[in-house]
């Protein structure tokens, strides 16, 4: 592993926990457009009254779309930055890490068979939780297919690095090989050097 994949991964994980709290932070702001106070953790908000079966289902709905939201922002801070910038390999990982996050959370919620605030959401909205769960994998990777190819960043496996080489290596070229152009081309110069032989009259 070298520098440059511990780079990336450092970036990932600091978005990853940042993504999270806008995640959870999404979920309060719905709460609060409704008038219900709520707090917020790394993972979880917290409603702090009783709320009903819409106001809960509303608030669900915040996390998902301001994890939504966040893709899209990051991937336009990805074009709109230079290529080479650190500003463009931070928000390549948010975006990144905000993708996992869905994907992940939308695996979970499909293993499980359904509960948790995809549930609620696909009941306030009146669609199948398995319909909303596909949607929201299409969303997820749509996103990232389409941040990657606007931005040009060309994602590679490069086999030769991790698989053991299995072809015959050319054979070495052979030491007097390499050093007859280096020879021919110190005789021309001698060559060069050397006074032209004189004539009878004494001319070259």
């Amino acid at each position: 592993m070298n520098l440059g994949t511990l780079q990336f991964l450092g970036r990932f994980f600091a978005m990853a926990l940042v993504s999270a709290l806008l995640h959870e932070f999404g979920h309060c702001l719905f709460y609060w457009l409704q008038g219900v106070p709520a707090a917020m953790s790394l993972v979880k908000e917290y409603p702090l009254r009783d709320i009903t079966d819409l106001q809960y289902a509303i608030g669900s709905a915040g996390g998902p779309a301001s994890s939504i939201v966040q893709v899209f922002v990051g991937g336009m801070v990805v074009q709109g930055s230079h290529p080479h910038s650190g500003l463009r390999k931070w928000a390549l990982a948010f975006v990144l890490a905000n993708v996992c996050y869905l994907i992940v959370r939308s695996v979970i919620v499909l293993l499980s068979g359904g509960g948790g605030e995809l549930t609620a959401v696909a009941s306030l909205v009146g669609v199948p939780l398995g319909f909303l769960v596909a949607l929201l994998l299409l969303i997820s990777i749509g996103a990232l297919s389409w941040v990657l190819t606007t931005a040009r960043v060309h994602v590679t496996w490069r086999l030769s690095d991790s698989v053991p080489r299995l072809h015959r290596r050319h054979p070495e070229p052979r030491p007097e090989t390499l050093l007859a152009p280096i020879s021919y081309d110190r005789d021309r110069r001698r060559q060069a050097l050397q006074p032209a032989p004189l004539n009878r009259r004494g001319q070259p």
